[in-house]
Protein backbone atom coordinates (compact mmCIF):
# COMPACT_ATOMS: atom_id res chain seq x y z
CA UNK A 1 0.00 0.00 0.00
CA UNK A 2 1.07 3.28 -0.68
CA UNK A 3 2.28 5.04 2.69
CA UNK A 4 0.90 8.72 2.93
CA UNK A 5 3.28 12.04 3.45
CA UNK A 6 3.96 13.59 6.45
CA UNK A 7 2.05 16.28 6.51
CA UNK A 8 -1.13 13.88 6.03
CA UNK A 9 -0.27 12.06 9.11
CA UNK A 10 0.24 14.90 11.15
CA UNK A 11 -3.26 16.65 9.93
CA UNK A 12 -4.99 13.30 10.79
CA UNK A 13 -5.59 13.74 14.75
CA UNK A 14 -6.74 17.40 14.07
CA UNK A 15 -9.12 15.33 11.38
CA UNK A 16 -10.40 12.56 13.78
CA UNK A 17 -12.00 15.46 15.88
CA UNK A 18 -14.96 16.09 13.28
CA UNK A 19 -14.98 11.73 12.80
CA UNK A 20 -15.94 11.47 16.18
CA UNK A 21 -18.69 14.72 16.41
CA UNK A 22 -20.06 12.98 13.58
CA UNK A 23 -19.84 8.97 15.10
CA UNK A 24 -21.81 10.38 18.69
CA UNK A 25 -24.45 12.09 17.22
CA UNK A 26 -24.91 9.26 15.13
CA UNK A 27 -25.36 7.14 18.48
CA UNK A 28 -27.09 9.60 20.41
CA UNK A 29 -29.71 9.49 17.11
CA UNK A 30 -30.18 5.93 17.68
CA UNK A 31 -30.17 5.71 21.46
CA UNK A 32 -32.66 5.50 23.83
CA UNK A 33 -33.58 9.17 25.79
CA UNK A 34 -34.24 6.84 28.80
CA UNK A 35 -31.07 5.08 28.11
CA UNK A 36 -28.24 5.34 31.09
CA UNK A 37 -25.97 6.38 28.70
CA UNK A 38 -27.78 8.86 26.74
CA UNK A 39 -26.41 11.53 28.68
CA UNK A 40 -23.11 10.77 29.14
CA UNK A 41 -23.32 10.84 25.09
CA UNK A 42 -24.86 14.27 24.78
CA UNK A 43 -21.99 15.38 27.78
CA UNK A 44 -19.40 13.90 25.35
CA UNK A 45 -20.80 15.39 22.46
CA UNK A 46 -20.47 18.98 24.03
CA UNK A 47 -16.67 17.95 24.95
CA UNK A 48 -15.83 17.23 21.28
CA UNK A 49 -17.54 20.96 19.93
CA UNK A 50 -15.38 22.24 22.79
CA UNK A 51 -12.42 20.77 21.40
CA UNK A 52 -13.61 21.31 17.89
CA UNK A 53 -14.09 25.27 18.19
CA UNK A 54 -10.43 25.33 20.25
CA UNK A 55 -8.71 23.82 17.39
CA UNK A 56 -10.03 26.23 15.03
CA UNK A 57 -9.63 28.71 17.00
CA UNK A 58 -5.64 27.97 17.61
CA UNK A 59 -5.55 27.55 13.57
CA UNK A 60 -6.96 31.02 13.15
CA UNK A 61 -4.58 32.17 15.84
CA UNK A 62 -1.43 30.74 14.35
CA UNK A 63 -2.38 31.89 11.08
CA UNK A 64 -2.61 35.45 12.28
CA UNK A 65 0.78 35.22 13.94
CA UNK A 66 2.48 34.20 11.08
CA UNK A 67 0.85 36.68 9.23
CA UNK A 68 2.43 39.16 11.59
CA UNK A 69 5.89 37.74 10.88
CA UNK A 70 5.23 37.81 7.09
CA UNK A 71 4.44 41.57 7.06
CA UNK A 72 7.92 42.44 9.03
CA UNK A 73 9.55 41.38 5.19
CA UNK A 74 7.90 44.30 3.64
CA UNK A 75 10.04 47.10 5.69
CA UNK A 76 13.35 48.13 5.80
CA UNK A 77 13.68 48.30 10.01
CA UNK A 78 11.77 45.75 12.14
CA UNK A 79 8.72 47.68 12.73
CA UNK A 80 8.36 45.65 16.30
CA UNK A 81 4.89 44.19 15.04
CA UNK A 82 5.85 41.02 16.96
CA UNK A 83 4.00 40.51 19.89
CA UNK A 84 2.72 37.13 21.83
CA UNK A 85 -0.91 38.20 22.21
CA UNK A 86 -0.74 40.54 18.81
CA UNK A 87 -3.00 39.08 15.90
CA UNK A 88 -3.15 40.11 12.12
CA UNK A 89 -6.42 41.30 11.25
CA UNK A 90 -6.64 43.67 8.44
CA UNK A 91 -4.40 45.89 6.18
CA UNK A 92 -4.60 48.36 2.95
CA UNK A 93 -3.83 51.44 1.77
CA UNK A 94 -5.53 54.57 2.30
CA UNK A 95 -4.99 58.74 1.80
CA UNK A 96 -4.51 60.80 5.07
CA UNK A 97 -5.46 64.24 5.04
CA UNK A 98 -3.17 66.77 5.67
CA UNK A 99 -3.72 70.41 7.16
CA UNK A 100 -0.73 71.73 6.12
CA UNK A 101 0.69 70.04 2.93
CA UNK A 102 -0.53 67.68 0.58
CA UNK A 103 -2.58 64.74 1.24
CA UNK A 104 -0.63 61.88 1.42
CA UNK A 105 -1.01 57.75 0.87
CA UNK A 106 0.00 55.17 3.71
CA UNK A 107 -0.19 51.71 4.05
CA UNK A 108 -2.42 50.74 7.19
CA UNK A 109 -2.14 47.82 9.08
CA UNK A 110 -5.03 46.71 11.82
CA UNK A 111 -4.17 44.72 14.65
CA UNK A 112 -6.50 43.41 17.92
CA UNK A 113 -4.26 45.99 19.84
CA UNK A 114 -2.95 48.16 17.32
CA UNK A 115 -3.22 50.39 13.99
CA UNK A 116 0.34 51.21 12.16
CA UNK A 117 0.91 52.72 9.03
CA UNK A 118 4.01 53.21 6.91
CA UNK A 119 4.62 54.58 3.40
CA UNK A 120 6.66 52.44 0.50
CA UNK A 121 5.60 51.13 -2.33
CA UNK A 122 7.62 47.65 -3.01
CA UNK A 123 8.16 44.87 -0.29
CA UNK A 124 11.29 46.10 1.87
CA UNK A 125 11.26 49.78 1.45
CA UNK A 126 8.28 50.50 4.06
CA UNK A 127 8.96 52.74 6.63
CA UNK A 128 7.02 52.92 9.58
CA UNK A 129 5.56 56.30 10.38
CA UNK A 130 3.65 55.68 13.24
CA UNK A 131 1.85 52.88 15.75
CA UNK A 132 -1.24 54.01 17.27
CA UNK A 133 -2.78 51.65 20.52
CA UNK A 134 -6.32 50.36 20.64
CA UNK A 135 -7.19 52.29 23.96
CA UNK A 136 -10.71 53.56 25.45
CA UNK A 137 -9.96 56.84 23.20
CA UNK A 138 -9.85 55.21 19.98
CA UNK A 139 -13.08 55.67 18.25
CA UNK A 140 -14.33 55.44 14.36
CA UNK A 141 -16.68 58.60 13.13
CA UNK A 142 -17.92 58.77 9.35
CA UNK A 143 -17.68 61.63 7.43
CA UNK A 144 -20.15 62.79 4.92
CA UNK A 145 -19.67 63.18 1.57
CA UNK A 146 -19.67 66.99 1.28
CA UNK A 147 -17.00 67.97 -0.77
CA UNK A 148 -15.46 65.87 -3.62
CA UNK A 149 -11.91 65.56 -1.95
CA UNK A 150 -13.69 64.53 1.60
CA UNK A 151 -15.61 61.40 -0.57
CA UNK A 152 -15.14 57.87 0.94
CA UNK A 153 -13.37 59.71 4.24
CA UNK A 154 -13.86 58.85 7.99
CA UNK A 155 -12.08 60.18 11.04
CA UNK A 156 -9.86 57.98 12.91
CA UNK A 157 -9.82 59.47 16.50
CA UNK A 158 -7.45 58.23 19.48
CA UNK A 159 -5.01 59.09 21.63
CA UNK A 160 -2.18 60.16 19.76
CA UNK A 161 -2.84 61.87 16.50
CA UNK A 162 -6.09 62.03 15.41
CA UNK A 163 -6.90 62.50 11.62
CA UNK A 164 -8.93 61.59 8.20
CA UNK A 165 -8.71 59.00 5.92
CA UNK A 166 -9.68 58.77 2.50
CA UNK A 167 -10.18 55.41 1.18
CA UNK A 168 -9.93 55.00 -2.88
CA UNK A 169 -13.90 53.57 -3.06
CA UNK A 170 -17.18 53.25 -0.66
CA UNK A 171 -16.73 49.36 -0.64
CA UNK A 172 -13.28 50.25 0.88
CA UNK A 173 -14.38 52.95 3.24
CA UNK A 174 -17.11 50.47 3.87
CA UNK A 175 -14.54 47.74 5.02
CA UNK A 176 -12.28 49.26 6.73
CA UNK A 177 -14.97 51.30 9.05
CA UNK A 178 -16.41 47.89 10.24
CA UNK A 179 -12.99 46.05 10.96
CA UNK A 180 -11.86 49.14 12.72
CA UNK A 181 -15.25 49.17 14.86
CA UNK A 182 -15.24 45.20 15.22
CA UNK A 183 -11.81 44.88 16.42
CA UNK A 184 -12.70 47.92 18.67
CA UNK A 185 -15.50 46.24 20.01
CA UNK A 186 -13.24 43.41 20.71
CA UNK A 187 -10.83 45.17 22.42
CA UNK A 188 -13.47 47.51 25.00
CA UNK A 189 -14.81 43.84 25.54
CA UNK A 190 -11.59 42.03 26.49
CA UNK A 191 -11.17 44.69 28.57
CA UNK A 192 -14.23 44.53 30.40
CA UNK A 193 -13.62 40.57 30.94
CA UNK A 194 -9.79 41.00 32.13
CA UNK A 195 -11.48 44.15 34.59
CA UNK A 196 -14.60 41.75 35.79
CA UNK A 197 -11.57 38.81 36.45
CA UNK A 198 -9.61 41.10 37.97
CA UNK A 199 -11.74 42.13 40.74
CA UNK A 200 -13.50 38.88 41.00
CA UNK A 201 -9.68 37.03 41.72
CA UNK A 202 -9.29 36.64 45.00
CA UNK A 203 -5.71 38.10 46.01
CA UNK A 204 -3.04 35.77 46.49
CA UNK A 205 -1.74 35.19 50.08
CA UNK A 206 1.82 36.49 49.49
CA UNK A 207 3.47 35.55 53.01
CA UNK A 208 6.75 33.41 52.54
CA UNK A 209 4.66 30.17 54.65
CA UNK A 210 6.51 27.30 54.67
CA UNK A 211 3.32 25.19 55.15
CA UNK A 212 -0.01 24.36 53.07
CA UNK A 213 -2.81 26.38 54.93
CA UNK A 214 -5.99 24.88 53.30
CA UNK A 215 -8.10 22.22 55.68
CA UNK A 216 -7.81 19.46 53.48
CA UNK A 217 -7.49 16.73 56.02
CA UNK A 218 -11.19 14.84 57.07
CA UNK A 219 -10.94 16.34 60.74
CA UNK A 220 -11.25 19.50 59.30
CA UNK A 221 -7.44 20.64 60.37
CA UNK A 222 -5.43 22.71 57.82
CA UNK A 223 -3.17 20.15 55.73
CA UNK A 224 0.31 22.26 56.85
CA UNK A 225 2.30 19.49 54.23
CA UNK A 226 5.49 21.25 54.19
CA UNK A 227 6.61 22.93 50.63
CA UNK A 228 9.69 22.12 49.19
CA UNK A 229 11.49 20.58 46.40
CA UNK A 230 8.65 17.72 45.70
CA UNK A 231 5.69 19.74 47.10
CA UNK A 232 5.09 22.91 44.93
CA UNK A 233 3.41 26.18 46.25
CA UNK A 234 -0.21 26.85 44.57
CA UNK A 235 -2.86 29.62 45.27
CA UNK A 236 -6.59 29.27 45.38
CA UNK A 237 -7.88 31.68 43.01
CA UNK A 238 -11.03 31.94 44.47
CA UNK A 239 -10.09 32.31 47.94
CA UNK A 240 -6.20 33.21 47.30
CA UNK A 241 -5.03 31.00 50.11
CA UNK A 242 -1.53 29.06 49.85
CA UNK A 243 -1.74 25.40 49.51
CA UNK A 244 -0.42 22.63 48.16
CA UNK A 245 -1.53 20.69 44.80
CA UNK A 246 -3.70 17.94 46.77
CA UNK A 247 -5.69 20.78 48.32
CA UNK A 248 -6.04 22.56 45.32
CA UNK A 249 -7.14 19.75 42.42
CA UNK A 250 -9.31 21.38 40.61
CA UNK A 251 -9.40 23.48 37.54
CA UNK A 252 -12.24 25.39 36.60
CA UNK A 253 -13.69 28.49 35.63
CA UNK A 254 -13.91 31.19 38.58
CA UNK A 255 -16.62 33.63 36.21
CA UNK A 256 -18.92 32.53 34.19
CA UNK A 257 -18.30 33.11 30.53
CA UNK A 258 -14.07 33.26 30.95
CA UNK A 259 -12.09 31.04 28.79
CA UNK A 260 -9.29 29.92 30.55
CA UNK A 261 -10.02 27.86 33.54
CA UNK A 262 -8.08 28.06 37.32
CA UNK A 263 -6.85 26.17 39.94
CA UNK A 264 -9.09 25.86 42.97
CA UNK A 265 -8.92 24.63 46.44
CA UNK A 266 -11.00 21.62 48.38
CA UNK A 267 -12.89 24.42 50.11
CA UNK A 268 -14.10 26.51 47.44
CA UNK A 269 -15.13 24.36 44.77
CA UNK A 270 -18.58 23.35 46.11
CA UNK A 271 -19.61 27.48 45.92
CA UNK A 272 -18.40 27.54 41.82
CA UNK A 273 -20.22 24.80 40.91
CA UNK A 274 -23.07 26.99 40.64
CA UNK A 275 -21.44 28.21 37.52
CA UNK A 276 -22.63 26.35 34.42
CA UNK A 277 -19.29 25.58 32.89
CA UNK A 278 -17.91 23.89 36.03
CA UNK A 279 -20.96 21.46 35.73
CA UNK A 280 -19.68 19.51 32.88
CA UNK A 281 -16.06 19.17 34.50
CA UNK A 282 -17.09 17.90 37.92
CA UNK A 283 -20.04 15.82 39.90
CA UNK A 284 -21.43 17.71 42.67
CA UNK A 285 -21.22 13.95 44.18
CA UNK A 286 -17.65 13.39 43.38
CA UNK A 287 -16.48 16.27 45.16
CA UNK A 288 -15.13 16.37 48.68
CA UNK A 289 -17.56 17.83 51.84
CA UNK A 290 -17.13 21.50 52.77
CA UNK A 291 -14.25 20.92 55.66
CA UNK A 292 -14.86 22.28 58.70
CA UNK A 293 -13.36 25.38 60.08
CA UNK A 294 -10.91 25.34 62.98
CA UNK A 295 -8.48 27.93 63.86
CA UNK A 296 -6.11 26.40 64.91
CA UNK A 297 -4.92 23.13 66.37
CA UNK A 298 -5.66 22.73 70.64
CA UNK A 299 -2.85 23.74 72.35
CA UNK A 300 -0.91 20.74 74.06
CA UNK A 301 -0.72 20.12 77.89
CA UNK A 302 2.15 20.64 79.60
Amino acid sequence: SKCLPLPALLITPVQRIPRYRLLVQEYIKNTNEHHPDYGKLETALERIKETANFVNESIKKRHSREKVIELMQLFKKDPGFVSPSRIYKFDGTLTKKSTRAEDRTYHFFLFNDMLAYAHGTKPGTFRLHKKIPLDAAFEVHDVLDGKAKEKNSFQIINSVKSFQVFSSSAKGKEEWMAMLREVTEQWKELKLKMEKRKNHMAVPQTEKNPNCQRQFKKNGRPCHRQFGMFTKRHWCYACGILCCSSCSPYNVYVNSGEKDKNRICTKCIRALMDIPENKKLYRLRDLPPAPREVSSPPAARH
